[in-house]
């Protein structure tokens, strides 16, 4: 007696679809703008985060200067600083927590 599978014929067409879906299918992202930054540019992050927060909203992070170690990268981070510093955010904790003023919107 042979084990034939009913889902056996529909094996080519169905690896086939989804093999397609994945590489020509579209992604549901609706009106969301794409993060499409290329290299190492922590402003432009910076930059879509502030256009996403609300005021009122808290940043956690650090963006103090790190010491060199080994294999450790250590960003300049002066420009972002002053990028946080520019858009008037308080810093709650230094280096590490700050919050966009109410009045900023979106």
């Amino acid at each position: 007696m042979s084990r034939t599978s009913v889902l056996a014929p529909m094996r080519g067409p169905a690896l086939f679809g989804l093999l397609c879906t994945i590489l020509f299918g579209s992604t549901a992202r609706g009106d969301e703008t794409r993060l499409s930054i290329s290299g190492y540019d922590p402003v432009a992050y910076f930059t879509r985060i502030d256009q996403a927060m609300s005021g009122g909203g808290v940043l956690v992070t650090n963006i103090s200067d790190r010491h060199d170690e080994f294999m450790h990268v250590s960003p300049k981070l002066g420009p972002l600083r002053q990028a946080v510093e520019s858009r008037g955010y308080e810093e709650i904790l230094p280096s590490f927590i700050y919050q966009k003023a109410d009045g900023q919107r979106r």
